[in-house]
């Protein structure tokens, strides 16, 4: 595993709870950590599956993403958002994947139809989609699966998990500038494909 790890975390206030399991966490305190797991783990998975569109890679991906967030742990700064930090550890070790498919000659083979057949449950809970609202989504799913994976990963990042532009970016490691700049690029092609969808 890369023993490089996010150490330079947004340094947006902490939840309590989050900052009393990580402080148990550090002194060893495995019960600590599978309560952060309890509570972020399907987030990082959702966040995973739509960066691998494959569910065996992203049960995998996620599963790895925790042992190294558990191994690495003291790094987290004082006071640092878990939940981004997590978002950091997870987004790197999606991104080595892809980087490491690519280089085998092994790119993302999941057909968009696939991936939108079985995205109904990556939905929150209780959200009540009409199916107006899910045809709209799968039709995002399949646009975003389109672009290119760090641009996809911002727009995922702001607009579905509702991180600022600024921890967003760190998460994907750009300058707020830098992302502000991709961000405006990738909902112009995003409206773009789109619309070419409509039009079809």
């Amino acid at each position: 595993m890369n023993a490089h790890m996010p150490s330079d975390t947004p340094q947006d206030m902490q939840d309590p709870l989050d900052a009393e399991w990580v402080r148990r966490a550090r002194l060893g305190d495995h019960a600590a950590f599978e309560s952060i797991v309890q509570r972020y783990g399907k987030a990082i998975y959702r966040h995973m599956y739509r960066m691998m569109l494959n569910r065996e890679d992203a049960e995998d991906l996620t599963q790895e993403a925790f042992i190294r967030a558990f191994r690495y742990v003291d790094r987290l700064d004082t006071g640092g958002s878990l939940r981004s930090w997590l978002y950091t550890i997870a987004t790197r070790v999606g991104l080595n994947a892809l980087r490491s498919q690519y280089r085998r000659g092994k790119a993302v083979t999941s057909s968009y139809e696939a991936h939108v057949e079985s995205a109904g449950d990556l939905q929150a809970p209780g959200s009540g989609a009409s199916a107006e609202h899910a045809a709209l989504r799968d039709e995002l799913e399949v646009a975003l699966a389109a672009l290119q994976p760090r641009a996809a990963l911002l727009i995922q990042l702001h607009h579905t998990e509702g991180f600022p532009i600024r921890e967003a970016a760190a998460i994907v490691g750009m300058s707020p500038a830098s992302a502000k700049v991709a961000l405006c690029r990738a909902r112009k092609e995003l409206r773009e494909r789109l619309l070419k969808e409509n039009q079809a």
